[in-house]
């Protein structure tokens, strides 16, 4: 059970960091972002991303550094 953990924990912080990246170099929508790479519920996206990165999306796109 553990190890399913760490591979979705794995997986989405992979699709975090290509998200990352289409927020500063592409004009997508958030929403658009999320689906495209894989996540379903913008919202979940949304939070993780900022768990992860201390600043929500839009935030991020606005003020990456």
């Amino acid at each position: 059970m553990c190890l399913e953990r760490s591979e979705r924990n794995d997986k989405n912080y992979v699709r975090l960091k290509h998200a990352q990246t289409a927020l500063l170099t592409t004009n997508s929508s958030i929403t658009d972002i999320a689906l495209e790479y894989g996540f379903n519920d913008s919202n979940y996206f949304k939070d993780l991303f900022k768990k992860v990165y201390g600043k929500s999306p839009r935030e991020y796109r606005k003020n990456p550094d």
